[in-house]
């Protein structure tokens, strides 16, 4: 069983409020994920060496709020 958006285990509330949190405002698709991969992996790629990309949509960088009462 995976851990996809169709595995049963996010209910379409938990979806919307992770959605949410995304700057681009949505969940990002497997695919994306895989063009990133592709792209690091195809003979077009002739100068990047040694790094980490984040495909997370923005996620990790957002800053969290804090909110006093």
């Amino acid at each position: 069983m995976g851990l996809g958006r169709n595995s049963g285990l996010y209910t379409e509330t938990s979806l919307k409020l992770s959605a949410a949190l995304h700057p681009l405002g949505r969940i990002g698709e497997p695919d994306e994920v895989a063009n990133a991969i592709r792209w690091f992996l195809s003979p077009e790629n002739t100068r990047v060496t040694g790094q980490m990309l984040a495909v997370d949509g923005g996620l990790s960088s957002v800053q969290p709020r804090i909110v006093t009462a």
